[in-house]
């Protein structure tokens, strides 16, 4: 093996996100906030039925808090910013991407495997993750990869 692949090898890392305790915090506030503007319109206007409605709401409450939280996701990601999700999917963070103090927006954009550049037309998507989904060392890293794309000045020809 040569230093070239040596080197290769160790600049990129497989992060692993675990399922977030802030984003199931943030959902359930997002829907408590729901339920109780629907009982506040349902009990204005609709006095005979707001205990069935209410009932109904706590329903589903409930099966909202019963149902699982999104499993574990694992990805690779080197220091030049490719990123690869699955196998034989390859795509590149963009320096659109940001870091912010709940988590991290990843605008990930398609990468041709043949080339190494951006298809186009350009095929892109954003993703977000919580910061508590990540050990402490793998949002370093992202962050570092992020923060190492937003440098990175654009040439045009």
């Amino acid at each position: 093996m040569t230093w070239c692949n040596s080197y290769s090898n160790e600049s990129k890392y497989n992060i692993t996100v675990t399922p977030s305790v802030t984003e199931r915090i943030w959902n359930t506030i997002q829907f408590l906030i729901f339920i109780s503007i629907l009982c506040f319109i349902f009990a204005h206007y609709y006095t005979a039925s707001y205990v069935a409605v209410f009932l109904i709401l706590i329903t589903c409450f409930a099966y909202y808090l019963i149902t699982p939280i999104k499993s574990k996701c694992s990805f690779s990601i080197e220091l030049s910013g490719v990123f690869q999700h699955k196998i034989g999917q390859t795509w590149l963070i963009s320096k659109r991407s940001k870091l912010g103090y709940w988590g991290c927006y990843l605008y990930i954009e398609k990468i041709d495997p043949l080339t190494n550049q951006v298809q186009l037309p350009k095929t892109s998507k954003l993703q977000f993750y919580f910061k508590d989904g990540f050990s402490p060392q793998d949002y370093a890293r992202v962050s570092r990869v992020i923060l190492k794309r937003q440098k990175i000045e654009v040439k045009e020809c």
